[in-house]
């Protein structure tokens, strides 16, 4: 995990580099940052992809922001959050709300060449391919080409890329 409880630390200004592909086919995953400890730094997958990405929805419990990333949330407009050049690949991610491919909620960020290939389901609104949740985002040269669905009666924000958004830039992005 990406954060500190003891500290509430969210690791601003933190740089981290993917330098291999990554298989996660025997674990559950626990998506990094949470609504309380977010990630605020830049990560950046070099190019490689990350396969057997799963996590579980459960029945009861609140299973919201799900994804490779949690949440991700920049401190403004000009120190964002980056997340640039990641792969999800043969993944099932499911969860509540804010349900993403790459990242379940998005604020003051930027999302570039990254894409998702597997499936993501919710239990309620705000999924995405690629970003489940979007709020003062700028989502580049990216693309989902896996499943995207949800099951609950408010799911209207449902999108192959981004499920929704709130001052949202979408520039040479995609889905199938």
């Amino acid at each position: 995990m990406i954060n500190d409880s003891s500290t509430n630390s969210t690791y601003r200004d933190l740089y981290y580099v993917q330098t291999a592909n990554i298989d996660l086919s025997l674990y559950y995953w626990d998506a990094i940052g949470t609504s309380s400890y977010y990630f605020s730094g830049s990560y950046d997958g070099g190019g490689y992809e990350i396969s057997g990405l799963y996590t579980q929805a459960g029945s009861t419990g609140d299973y919201s922001n799900q994804g490779l990333f949690g949440c991700i949330e920049g401190q403004s407009e000009t120190n964002m959050a980056i997340i640039k050049n990641v792969g999800i690949i043969d993944s099932n991610i499911q969860g509540s709300y804010n349900v993403g491919g790459v990242v379940g909620e998005a604020r003051y960020s930027t999302i570039t060449n990254s894409y998702n290939t597997g499936t993501v389901y919710g239990r309620g609104s705000c999924v995405g391919g690629v970003v489940g949740y979007a709020d003062d985002l700028t989502v580049t040269n990216c693309y989902n080409t896996g499943s995207v669905s949800s099951v609950s009666g408010d799911a209207g924000a449902v999108g192959g890329v981004v499920g929704y958004a709130d001052d949202l830039t979408v520039t040479n992005c995609y889905n199938t």
